[in-house]
Formats: C-alpha cells, structure tokens, sequence
C-alpha cells in the first residue's frame, strides 16, 4: 500500500504525468484515487465474506439435516426398545405374581394338613398318648412358622 502512494506521488510531482485523469488534481486526486481503490477492496472483501457466509451456513444446514435424521432414527430404536423393555418387565411381573400365588397356594396347603393333622392326632384314644405328644410336639416346631387357621373356600 505504501509502495502504491510513493508511486502516485511521484507521478504527482513529475509534469509529464500530470496532464490527465486525476493525476492533474495533485494530492487530492491522489487521494481521491486511493480511496476509490480502497472502497473497490472493501465492496470485494464483503462480497466474499458473503458468499462464505453463504456456504458455511449451507454446510451447516446439511450437517443440522444429517444429524436431525440421525437423531430421529435413534428416537425410534429408542421408543421400539422401550416398547420391548415395558412389554418384558410386564410379562416378568406377571410371572412374579403367578409364582407368589402358587407359592401362597402351596403355604396355604400345606397349613390345612397340618391343621387336619393335629385334628387328627387329638382324636387318637389315649393308649397313644405318648406318641400323640410327640407327633404334636413335632407339629408345634412345623407350625411354628404358619399361621395354622383353615382357609375359607371363596
């Protein structure tokens, strides 16, 4: 830029470059010249950055597109997968209660024989009485964990 003005003033100075264009107005021509050049740089600069400008947002859209898509895709593994998570732990939780009924089922049946059991060893006749204390005994530390009433048949 500096070598540019040197040579402008230079012609300004010299008289057989001095006849036309803006060269005869001296240093405001010179001026004039430069800021003409300088505005011309500024007009080309901005429409370059522009037009970059112009790209990286296009390339970003596409980016923001591809990654959108992504992400849908993903969202629907996701629902899918969730769907098949929802749908097992609901197929195990039913099991789980099937089992616990089976199990209550079982505890159920095996407090009645108990209780049938001592029913029926009390009405053993008193010849047996040591072996009726025994078999009670026996059911005592059986029972011990049942609550030993008969079931209601609903």
């Amino acid at each position: 830029m500096l070598l540019v003005l040197t040579v402008l003033l230079q012609q300004v100075t010299d008289p057989a470059m001095n006849q036309d264009g803006w060269f005869q107005y001296g240093l405001a021509g010179v001026l004039a010249s430069l800021i003409y050049l300088l505005l011309k740089y500024i007009k080309q600069r901005d429409k370059h950055d522009s037009d970059s400008a112009k790209q990286r947002s296009e390339m970003y859209r596409e980016d923001n597109r591809a990654r959108d898509d992504r992400f849908a895709d993903a969202l629907k593994s996701i629902d899918v997968s969730g769907q098949r998570f929802i749908n097992a732990t609901n197929s195990n939780i039913e099991k789980f209660v099937q089992l616990v009924n089976k199990v209550m089922e079982q505890g159920n049946y095996q407090t009645q024989i108990l209780i049938e059991l001592k029913t029926i060893v009390s009405k053993l006749p008193g010849e047996f009485r040591s072996l009726k204390e025994d078999i009670n005994e026996h059911l005592e530390k059986l029972s011990m964990n049942y609550d030993l009433t008969k079931k209601d048949d609903q």
